[in-house]
């Protein structure tokens, strides 16, 4: 079978954000369960799936933290979820506070 990679992905924690994460500038507002929750359904539906060879996290980089609507999972509920995404995958992280950003499965 095809192994799977996902180039990119992310969503901007903002309202629509999970139903259309290229459209960053459809909110100001700033909604963090829905960056959250968008990851979590990522990770509950493919950790399981063998073909899974790997992920790369979308922007990484910024400031974060809770009043930041953009993609970055820095200092967000979402860096919870990425980095049990990668855990769940057997992804060994050397920076506790940043997730991987790639996992290659054996």
């Amino acid at each position: 079978k095809q192994k799977l990679f996902f180039s990119e992905l992310g969503y901007p924690s903002q309202p629509g954000g999970a139903t259309q994460p290229w459209h960053y500038l459809q909110s100001d507002q700033v909604d963090l369960n829905v960056q959250k929750e968008a990851f979590q359904a990522f990770r509950e539906v493919w950790h399981t799936v063998p073909q899974l060879l790997g992920v790369n996290i979308w922007n990484l980089w910024g400031l974060g933290g809770p009043h930041d609507a953009w993609y970055t999972v820095r200092g967000k509920p979402a860096a919870a979820e990425v980095q049990k995404l990668f855990q769940q995958l057997n992804v060994i992280s050397t920076d506790q506070s940043t997730p991987s950003i790639t996992k290659v499965n054996k």
